[in-house]
């Protein structure tokens, strides 16, 4: 009974969330409960002290030693990652490489991103991880491999200019031969237009007119209006 008033509510709620897609490795199956139209994904919390010990070990990129980064719960330490098949391919297929960091967790872990010009954000149990918003407060470039990841405020971010998208189910092997490709001047620019977007997905961003909340009132500012001309014919 619960289930079908929820879902009959559903239907005029504006949402706000983290994720458009629960499945993977969630207990129950629920429907995805997304609409574009009328939702906003907004970005996944970091906290305050860990965004300023990212800051603290934030180096400039000519001055970091490790090309690929990635630490994190993968399948040969959590039977819940069993099934999550793309972090045991990163643990497979890169991390023999000399100038890539992959692997569990490590006690240094803010001082190897912050040192990592590429850090890899594979998908979870969900498709939602919070490693690509550690990856872009730690200054690296983030390399997002997550199909149906919804990434937040797309109307005020530009992904396109800092963001690597890579399918689940493509070659690592070229994965790392494309991100070779990439030179140091591309890197700089797209490390320059993150840290300029960083302040949307900082939840204690103190830049007047940017920041999680004014990207949400935004959004749905914008769907209001949408509905509203959907509704009246305009």
């Amino acid at each position: 009974e619960e289930s079908s008033q929820w879902q009959r509510y559903a239907g005029s709620i504006q949402n706000l969330q983290v994720e458009g897609v629960c499945g993977g490795g969630a207990k129950r199956n629920f429907p995805t409960g997304f609409s574009p139209w009328k939702d906003i994904i907004i970005p996944g919390y970091v906290d305050l002290w860990r965004i300023e010990e990212l800051r603290k070990f934030n180096r400039p990129l000519a001055e970091r030693s490790i090309f690929v980064a990635f630490h994190g719960r993968h399948g040969g330490m959590d039977e819940t990652y069993a099934n999550v098949s793309i972090r045991t391919r990163l643990i497979d297929e890169l991390s023999g490489k000399a100038d890539v960091s992959i692997g569990g967790f490590v006690e240094e872990y803010h001082e190897v991103v912050g040192n990592s010009i590429y850090c890899v954000a594979p998908r979870g149990v969900t498709p939602w991880t919070i490693h690509f918003y550690v990856a872009i407060f730690a200054g690296c470039i983030p390399v997002l491999i997550s199909d149906d990841f919804q990434l937040p405020f797309p109307s005020e971010i530009d992904y396109s200019r800092f963001v690597i998208r890579w399918g689940e189910e493509e070659s690592l092997e070229c994965l790392y031969d494309y991100l070779k490709t990439i030179s140091v001047k591309d890197g700089m620019k797209m490390r320059a237009y993150m840290e300029s977007i960083e302040c949307w997905l900082n939840y204690w961003s103190e830049v007047p007119g940017c920041s999680p909340v004014v990207g949400a009132l935004r959004g749905l500012r914008r769907n209001v209006d949408h509905m509203a001309r959907r509704i009246h014919g305009l």
